[in-house]
């Protein structure tokens, strides 16, 4: 009970800091500012700031704070706290492959710091620490950490270096809990995108023409550690290594009309990380490519969103025969990987408090989610130790994430940087195979907060 005060004391207490900070929907992306080379007086300023929810190309609200911070630090970050009802038993097999696939409870806290070198040269990082569980029976923890150097030139073109976040989708750059509804990112850009996927590259960023522009080259994924149920997912990476493979994106955003944000970006890469067929001795060839689309629209107290994805992996033989040798050694079978994913979903959101006769800044929206996504739209190189006795061109079983959601909630959000949020989600499993992703429908609770 002790705990439970102390938390609403803690909300209270940041939702009226917050108090005098307009409620609109999310902010959308702004134009890169000149950089002020007047000396700022800075004494009678707080030790931590108030966010501007001014956005930085490529980062989220709180990641971007010390892009128009009056000091010459910033300190931001965010917490989220997950909490999963499954109505129904989950596969242990699944969630042993990849906890994501099946947890119940999920801890997220994200500490950002960033710093003016000059007022051109910009130092910005993230320490990202997550544990995930599945009661009692399972646990695992993540630590993801972001440095990056930002040199801004001109509102045209700047360039950042470092280990940052890939702009495809929308979540992964959009990581922070009060920017999407449901408690849990939705299903597609968790696993098929995947999110926190971060890459040690280089980036060129700006507007031209009314539209933002993200371009840059960064290292390849490892094909040899996408699995059957995740697909890329496993193989992101979080921290340096020598770039063995490079892999290249682009990003275009226009927002140019108030209320509307439409987005369409693209990756394409090697993904052989200097990997050997065992058979033939040549490197494996392995390519990755992506395509994704969003469009944001909010009329009044209504807004639409939607987003959609494509994936294609080339060289599902080579990786099979690389793949195989390890697995063997670990007594599994050999994945069948996804040769073609896709993935999307459609979300209204209704802020019902005008409606309800009540002059406050608070939000409470309703929302519905339709969602779609199949780790195998098209199957790849099917293993010997996995085909089919009855044909040798299917799988005789297959653990994909093939399955349709439809999802019901709602959030109280007392202050623009808190969301509480609570959702139902109904799951269909659209797999022909009896060994597959078949978590059950859920009910799950959640508190976001940025800063």
């Amino acid at each position: 009970m002790q705990n439970t005060v102390l938390t609403l004391l803690f909300i209270f207490a940041i939702s009226f800091g917050h108090a005098q900070q307009p409620l609109d929907q999310l902010m959308p992306l702004q134009d890169i500012q000149e950089p002020d080379t007047t000396e700022r007086v800075q004494d009678d300023l707080p030790v931590v700031e108030k966010l501007k929810y001014i956005k930085q190309p490529g980062l989220a609200n709180a990641a971007s704070k010390i892009y128009s911070a009056d000091r010459r630090y910033s300190i931001s970050g965010f917490l989220e706290l997950n909490n999963v009802n499954y109505l129904g038993d989950t596969d242990p097999e699944v969630v042993d492959q990849d906890l994501e696939l099946g947890y119940t409870g999920l801890y997220r806290l994200g500490l950002y710091f960033g710093y003016k070198i000059t007022d051109r040269w910009i130092f910005n990082s993230e320490l990202q620490a997550e544990f995930l569980h599945d009661g009692l029976r399972a646990s695992d923890y993540e630590f993801n950490l972001e440095l990056m150097i930002d040199y801004l030139w001109k509102s045209e073109l700047s360039f950042r270096f470092g280990n940052f976040p890939m702009p495809l989708g929308y979540v992964n750059v959009m990581e922070e809990p009060t920017a999407f509804f449901t408690v849990n990112r939705p299903e597609v850009e968790r696993i098929l995108i995947p999110t926190q996927w971060l890459e040690p590259g280089v980036m060129a960023y700006g507007k031209l023409f009314g539209t933002e522009y993200n371009i840059g080259l960064v290292k390849g994924l490892d094909a040899t550690e996408f699995s059957e149920g995740a697909w890329i997912r496993p193989a992101r990476y979080h921290w340096w290594e020598n770039p063995r493979d490079l892999a290249g994106f682009l990003k275009l955003a226009y927002h140019d009309i108030k209320d509307l944000e439409v987005a369409a970006a693209g990756y394409y890469g090697s993904a052989n990380r200097g990997q050997v067929n065992p058979q033939t001795g040549d490197r494996i060839d392995a390519t990755v490519g992506m395509a994704t689309t969003y469009i944001d629209y909010t009329i009044g107290n209504v807004s639409l969103f939607g987003l959609g994805m494509y994936g294609w992996l080339n060289g599902t033989e080579d990786i099979a025969m690389v793949q195989q040798l390890r697995f063997m050694q670990m007594g599994q079978q050999t994945p069948v990987l996804g040769s073609e994913t896709y993935g999307g979903y459609a979300e209204v959101r209704w802020d019902i408090l005008p409606i309800l006769g009540k002059d406050t800044d608070h939000k409470l929206p309703l929302f519905f989610r339709y969602e779609r996504l199949n780790t195998h739209g098209a199957v790849g190189f099917i293993p010997l130790d996995r085909r089919s006795p009855v044909s040798s061109s299917l799988p005789s079983e297959l653990n994909e994430t093939n399955v349709t959601n439809l999802v019901f909630g709602v959030n109280y959000r007392p202050a623009k940087n808190i969301a509480i949020k609570a959702n139902y989600t109904h799951r269909i499993n659209e797999s022909l195979y009896e060994i597959s992703n078949l978590q059950p429908s859920m009910v799950e609770f959640g508190l976001g907060i940025i800063f």
